[in-house]
């Protein structure tokens, strides 16, 4: 359980980072804050994203598992937009992270084959919404890599460096092995507000 939840815990990485990579180079920009719909979630409602999120991670672990033992094992992992997002607003442990990086109120979304992210973050007493949008893609088997598309800072674009900096972020992130998977995947979707990966798991993976 504590392997899947490290793995659950994966994804919740790379939007933090991604928003605190962004947030912290803007203080030049004028912040602009829309109007915030306070978060407002059930016990049944957190126990349902909670529970949704160990599947996810209880799935890609499932993965590592199969292939350190020599087989070759299918497997679908999802995860809808709303148990993330209600994860990452309820779960007292993220709630600590998030506090931690000036984080609050983060949503997820994902539509297009691509992740909307946003959060406000607090740089230096300053209240920034930022909001990163781009995709995520396998460059290698078992090995996924974020490229946003934009990054927006209240209602204005970044400039081209700080988006250079989130994928950055990210993709650092990413290769500490946190999404490495022994595995050929054969579908990434992130779409129609859901998270996707599916494949077979992969022995010689293990062995490279």
């Amino acid at each position: 359980m504590r392997r899947a939840r490290r793995r659950g815990f994966s994804i919740i990485g790379w939007f933090a980072v991604a928003i605190v990579a962004a947030g912290a180079v803007a203080l030049w920009l004028v912040a602009y804050t829309p109007p915030e719909e306070p978060a407002i979630v059930t016990p049944d409602q957190a126990r349902q994203a909670r529970s949704a999120v160990h599947a996810f991670g209880r799935e890609l672990e499932g993965v590592e598992a199969a292939a350190a033992k020599g087989k070759r094992r299918p497997f679908r992992a999802a995860l809808t937009q709303e148990d993330l997002t209600t994860f990452l607003q309820s779960d007292k442990s993220v709630g600590d992270l998030m506090s931690g990086r000036k984080l609050e109120n983060p949503n997820v979304k994902f539509d297009s084959q691509e992740m909307v992210t946003s959060a406000y973050v607090t740089v230096h007493g300053r209240r920034l919404h930022v909001t990163v949008r781009g995709k995520l893609s396998q460059t290698s088997p078992g090995k996924l890599a974020f490229r946003s598309s934009s990054v927006m800072l209240g209602r204005l674009p970044a400039p081209s460096r700080m988006a250079r900096k989130v994928d950055e972020a990210i993709n650092a992130y990413l290769s500490f092995g946190k999404m490495t998977l022994p595995a050929q995947i054969t579908e990434i979707k992130t779409d129609d507000g859901e998270l996707v990966l599916a494949g077979t798991s992969d022995p010689d993976a293990v062995r490279r």
